[in-house]
């Protein structure tokens, strides 16, 4: 009996560790920020419910934005408006929702902009534009095939191509813009 009460323990305190360590990468990605660093990573600044980004902006049209999902992974969307959101649905429905909704039924409290190390976001007029030609469409959804990091990179780049995760994505939008990408907290 006392085996799986030591076991139970012993994955508590891992898990606060490995918690701590993450907090503090965040903290370090915060701090290296105002250093101009030549890097070869695509994100510089991950999303984090857990430590957000100290930087905050006001949602723009034509930004890549994103919310955590269940802890695992990110939904990203095309800003068109203030507070509207065009994503690709799980269901395969393309939507325009507000940031509310883009958050509801889902475990991030916060929706994170692309930035780059200025705390400019990027914008894509061509994104939202796209974007808005595409609610109400619906495609066969895929999680690895056709999912919201491929929908919104088609709005970026008006292409098909796809993206299989959202490091993938963050590479594409590195390469794109010719440097790292920080994923900063939007005001909501």
């Amino acid at each position: 009996m006392p085996l799986p009460i030591f076991l139970f323990g012993a994955g508590v305190i891992g898990g606060l560790f490995i918690n701590e360590q993450h907090k503090k990468y965040l903290r370090k990605q915060d701090a290296d920020r105002g250093v101009y660093k030549k890097t070869n990573k695509a994100m510089a600044r991950a999303p984090s419910d857990l430590v957000p980004s100290k930087k905050s902006h006001k949602m723009i049209p034509g930004a890549i934005v994103c919310c955590h999902v269940y802890g695992g992974f990110e939904h990203t969307g095309i800003v068109i408006e203030d507070d509207l959101i065009v994503e690709l649905h799980g269901s395969g429905l393309v939507k325009a929702v507000s940031s509310r909704r883009f958050l509801s039924s889902r475990s991030g409290d916060n929706i994170f902009i692309a930035c780059n190390q200025a705390g400019d976001a990027f914008s894509y007029s061509n994104a939202a534009l796209k974007a808005q030609e595409e609610i109400y469409k619906f495609y066969e959804y895929n999680l690895f095939e056709c999912n919201c990091y491929t929908h919104s990179w088609s709005c970026i780049l008006g292409n098909d191509e796809r993206i299989k995760s959202f490091d993938e994505l963050n590479q594409k939008l590195s390469d794109l813009n010719q440097e790292p990408i920080y994923w900063d907290k939007v005001d909501l």
